[in-house]
């Protein structure tokens, strides 16, 4: 993992020497969550050997190690990142699918890239490119005419002098390019349409996994190609192959998945299963294949125990295993010429070996590798602690280089809490605390380090799940909602339980009509914010209610224009008002304030905050201030980027700006807490290193004690 250095004190304090008082009070990030990488593990979709011994990798990752990528990267013979070979290729966002591929020439330096690009090397182009140049980094000229319709996000695959790529012209085969000039020769299989897999048996024949032929036999969705790029009819196996399986062959047989085994089927004649085949599947859900030097490679599309097997060729017998984490994907491989195996895909770990996304196992008495492939952490949300410490929640695998998976601690002094960790195997998307210090989780799991539980987990303050503590009776969905009040009660989205024993309040109830996304207690009021249920159209609601839970709605706010996936947030306002933050356009855009009252909700319509984006993180300080982040470039009357703290008024405050880029609505997580010792923490991709803390005040003491 990479390191940032902040500037010195030092030189901070020289490079403030000439300023005016006035922009030595302005609020900058406090040089010490020490929360840097703070990363999510990516997916690694393919992978490649060049003829130098580099390992070039291709996938959503944005970072390696620390240092941007854009979904490509090339690693040196020693596992090193290649620092100058980063091409610039720009994605469409209207695409049937985000996966990048891979296909290597062979004996020249050029690569082959396919994925659904936008741009290559700051030039239009959709489908194949060739990289070229001193760098190898530019796009071949050449090949712009390579684009005959749009090319399917799926894996390219060479044979001879050409480059066979699936194509999305309306009666669907594969593209031929010729690799030398860059253009389309012609189109083989015309008709199969949903081409997801190709091999080849060296002889020029290919084999493919697709639809079928529009108005002709399904042939299993298994079809040969012959050399001169007919369909043989003949060639028509008894077996279907599983949906994500790809293909492998050895010249004289196919291999493929049917029913979650690998079978050997003939590469000519009828293609029927061949003798002497006997494998029995050892791991979950079998998926990626690769067939090399007379072995049978075999990777996992979700690992419980066995992430990787190798058998042999010829007769399916088991000789090597990898063990690999419940859930990891194994999408590509890759076989040295020292026999060490290059694994890509989705884990944060494979056959003991850390490492996001990419391994290299070593052969005997080789070292293994270990490259981190990287994409912004989603963070949720920010629990506050009563010692000032936070919990941070959401979809992610380090911090610091640590494995800290969906939910970590940040203790009082802004630091990673090195010894709390509560691993998930799933995004949290709520946390809450009690008066004992005890931390609650909900989300979309089922395992809580190495403990079985499911939406729903109670931890001890250190971190520890408290054995035999469950919901009764447990919930069914993914948990959106969590919190617990001032009397120890511990609410899921609408359901309130006893935090110390997990059973229900059978006499508690609240039906407000809204399918609960988000809920929030302030004082002796509940408020729910959701999707009407049963609507169509989809309004969106805010419902108040007694926290007694008496049922009735004290008032609602409704239709809001929200978005898709409504989310709110809540925090009290001056005097008995609400201010409610969350993605919606009206009768205010992104924030309001509701007064008090019954019956229909009242909007206070001389408090506007004139935010121009929404808001995804919102929390209240002493004296009516609020702290804001979201996706606006002003609000409060002023020009803010992401980041502000408005006045009771709603005016942004003038003396405390901590300028932000801009960030567009990528997902709906994002935080802000106040720790109550002068902190406010802040989640955001637009953010330094996406997670920083800044102090509430411009003239805090601990804050100019920093500068000095």
């Amino acid at each position: 993992m990479s390191s940032r250095a902040f500037p010195s004190m030092f030189a901070l304090a020289l490079g403030l020497g000439a300023m005016p008082l006035a922009a030595q009070t302005i609020a900058r990030p406090l040089p010490d969550p020490a929360i840097t990488d703070f990363v999510n593990l990516s997916r690694v979709d393919d992978l490649a050997l060049q003829p130098d011994g580099s390992t070039l990798l291709a996938g959503d990752f944005t970072a390696i190690g620390g240092e941007a990528r854009n979904g490509f990267a090339r690693l040196h013979p020693d596992g090193t990142l290649d620092p100058a070979w980063n091409p610039q290729i720009a994605y469409s966002k209207d695409t049937d699918g985000d996966e990048r591929y891979l296909a290597i020439a062979g004996e020249g330096a050029e690569v082959y890239v396919s994925g659904p690009f936008d741009s290559v090397d700051r030039r239009p182009l959709r489908g194949p490119a060739r990289l070229t140049g001193r760098d190898g980094t530019q796009l071949d000229p050449r090949w712009l005419g390579a684009t005959e319709c749009a090319q399917a996000a799926h894996r390219p695959h060479r044979e001879g002098r050409f480059l066979y790529v699936p194509s999305r012209c309306e009666d669907g085969g594969l593209s031929r390019i010729d690799l030398s000039a860059g253009t389309v020769v012609d189109r083989w299989a015309v008709g199969l349409r949903t081409v997801s897999a190709i091999t080849g048996d060296g002889n020029g024949n290919l084999f493919v996994i697709a639809e079928p032929l529009q108005g002709g036999s399904r042939h299993n969705r298994l079809y040969r190609i012959t050399g001169s790029g007919q369909i043989d009819a003949d060639w028509n196996p008894p077996v279907a192959p599983d949906p994500g399986s790809n293909l492998a062959s050895d010249s004289v047989s196919v291999f493929t998945i049917v029913a979650g085994r690998v079978q050997r089927l003939s590469a000519a004649g009828r293609g029927e299963p061949m003798a002497g085949w006997h494998y029995a599947n050892v791991i979950e859900e079998e998926r990626v294949l690769l067939f090399d030097r007379g072995h049978l490679l075999v990777g996992s599309g979700s690992a419980k125990d066995r992430g990787l097997v190798q058998l042999d060729g010829s007769t399916g017998q088991l000789q090597a295993s990898y063990a690999a984490p419940a859930g990891a994907e194994v999408r590509a491989l890759l076989r040295y010429a020292d026999g060490s195996i290059g694994v890509g895909g989705r884990f944060t770990e494979f056959a003991g070996i850390s490492g996001l996304g990419f391994v290299r196992l070593g052969a005997p008495g080789a070292r293994n590798w270990q490259v981190d492939a990287e994409t912004p952490a989603k963070i949720w949300g920010i629990v506050a602690q009563r010692d000032g410490g936070v919990i941070v929640y959401g979809q992610f695998a380090r911090a610091n280089g640590l494995t800290r998976r969906n939910v970590l601690r940040v203790r009082p002094d802004g630091r990673l809490d090195r010894f709390w960790r509560a691993d998930t195997n799933g995004r949290v998307f709520g946390a809450a605390t009690d008066s004992a210090g005890n931390v609650y989780l909900g989300g979309q799991f089922n395992q809580v380090n190495e403990t079985a539980t499911a939406g729903v987990a109670k931890l001890t303050r250190g971190g520890t799940v408290v054995a035999g503590w469950s919901l009764s009776p447990a919930v069914s969905t993914t948990t959106s909602s969590l919190f617990v009040d001032g009397m120890d009660r511990l609410y899921v989205d609408v359901r309130r339980y006893s935090s110390a024993t997990g059973i229900q309040d059978g006499a508690w109830s609240v039906s407000s009509g809204v399918g609960a996304l988000s809920v929030g207690q302030i004082d002796d009021r509940l408020y729910v914010g959701g999707p009407y249920v049963n609507s169509l159209p989809a309004y969106n609601a805010i419902t108040s209610h007694d926290v007694a839970g008496n049922g009735a709605a004290a008032w609602q706010l409704s239709p809001l224009e929200a978005s898709a996936v409504p989310r709110y947030l809540f925090v009290r306002g001056v005097g008995s008002s609400i201010v409610v933050g969350g993605l919606f356009t009206a009768p205010r855009m992104g924030l309001m304030k509701v007064l008090p009252g019954t019956g229909s909700a009242q909007v206070d319509n001389a408090w506007d905050a004139q935010a121009n984006g929404f808001v995804l993180g919102l929390a209240a300080g002493a004296g009516g201030d609020l702290f804001v982040s979201g996706t606006y470039t002003s609000i409060g009357g002023a020009s803010r980027a992401s980041l502000a703290k408005l006045t009771s008024s709603g005016a942004a405050a003038a003396d405390w700006i901590a300028e932000l880029a801009p960030t567009p609505v990528a997902d709906i997580g994002r935080g802000l807490a106040l720790n109550g010792r002068g902190r406010v923490y802040v989640a955001d991709p637009a953010v330094p290193n996406g997670f920083a803390a800044y102090p509430e005040r411009a003239d805090d003491l601990i804050f100019a004690d920093m500068l000095e």
